[in-house]
């Protein structure tokens, strides 16, 4: 890749370097991750801020990567009328992965549809909210995909809130 000055602010701009940025802008009322994996919905209630390069397929909530490299990822999520549970984990997850990330439990899945970095919250219930952010920096390979999912312990029925759930992330190098 070549690198290339763009205006009078020298940013550098490297030719067909992947970023984007997605949202929830529209509050969603029932999202039920208390039973299983649950992709963040972006497909019905998120926006593109941006894409470069069209990596993220906002219709089925997932990131390819389109060379094999470091790839930065910011994750956020606020979480809202949480009526019971103890935890909410917030992860990047290969499409497929069913397992809950414990190394060694029962749960846990090495396969190709593997959890790749997550992060787990004690939350707090009722008229609280929960605001949930991760980064991670991920060597992935081209055409690996990822999605932002998210798991409540035995709650179906919290909501993400349009204040705060997002997932972006850029090509390091």
């Amino acid at each position: 890749m070549s690198v290339t000055l763009q205006g009078s602010g020298g940013q550098i701009i490297k030719p067909g370097m992947c970023a984007f940025s997605v949202y929830i802008d529209n509050q969603f009322d029932t999202f039920a991750a208390g039973t299983g994996n649950t992709a963040i919905p972006y497909s019905t209630k998120g926006t593109k801020l941006f894409d470069r390069n069209n990596d993220y397929d906002i219709s089925n909530n997932k990131f390819t990567a389109p060379i094999s490299g470091l790839y930065q990822f910011n994750i956020k999520a606020r979480v809202e009328n949480v009526t019971s549970g103890q935890y909410i984990v917030t992860f990047l997850m290969e499409p497929g992965y069913t397992g809950n990330g414990g190394a060694g439990s029962l749960n846990a899945s090495r396969s190709t549809a593997d959890i790749i970095y997550s992060q787990t919250y004690n939350i707090r219930h009722a008229t609280t909210y929960n605001t949930l952010e991760a980064n991670a920096l991920l060597y992935l390979t081209s055409g690996q995909e990822i999605q932002h999912a998210m798991r409540v312990e035995s709650d179906n029925s919290v909501r993400l809130s349009d204040r705060a759930c997002m997932f972006n992330g850029f090509l390091v190098g």
